[in-house]
């Protein structure tokens, strides 16, 4: 594909959306569903986690979502949530974790691969296991150096958005989309 001059692509008759569509809050709402909310998009590049325990925060049709490199080297996405109270984890855009993340609400802590390992007061509670507690995670992979969420819960594989020709590197899963 060649770059061409505005003059040498415009077409008798065409005209631009009107300025609502780029501005009406029904219609970025609707785009927050349809298109964000159910798609993979390209949140950022793979180098910026570039050690385990370097993260960063997205914004993706109103959910938070932490994007981390675990002690393993491997990648994963959760939402940005505690699931004892609702809390937010990582308040800070970007940053760097030790081995864990730990709400700052009641010390829920969790391991970098999600899982929960420390949730004081818990012991108290009959029935109250760990492991049935990890961070929700969110479907996340890498292609060509980008990384790409996905928040639909039955999203098509990242390989589809994608031709053979237009695949520069092998296209490689970041982590479980379960």
């Amino acid at each position: 594909m060649s770059f061409l001059k505005t003059v040498e692509s415009y077409r008798q008759g065409a005209r631009t959306l009107p300025g609502r569509y780029y501005t009406a809050p029904e219609v970025f709402a609707e785009e927050q569903e349809r298109i964000f909310a159910r798609h993979w998009i390209c949140i950022g590049r793979d180098a910026t986690l570039a050690t385990p325990g370097d993260y960063f925060v997205v914004q993706i049709a109103g959910e938070s979502i932490i994007v981390l490199r675990d002690q393993s080297g491997e990648r994963r996405a959760y939402y940005n949530v505690c699931r004892h109270r609702g809390t937010r984890l990582c308040e800070a855009p970007t940053g760097h974790l030790s081995e864990t993340i730990q709400c700052p609400y009641h010390a829920w802590t969790y391991a970098l691969d999600g899982r929960l390992i420390g949730a004081p007061h818990m012991n108290e509670v009959e029935g109250f296991e760990k492991k049935s507690y990890p961070l929700h995670t969110v479907a996340l992979a890498e292609w060509a150096g980008f990384l790409f969420v996905n928040l639909a819960t039955t999203n098509a594989c990242i390989a589809r958005r994608f031709t053979q020709s237009s695949r520069p590197s092998s296209l490689t899963p970041a982590a479980r989309t379960t």
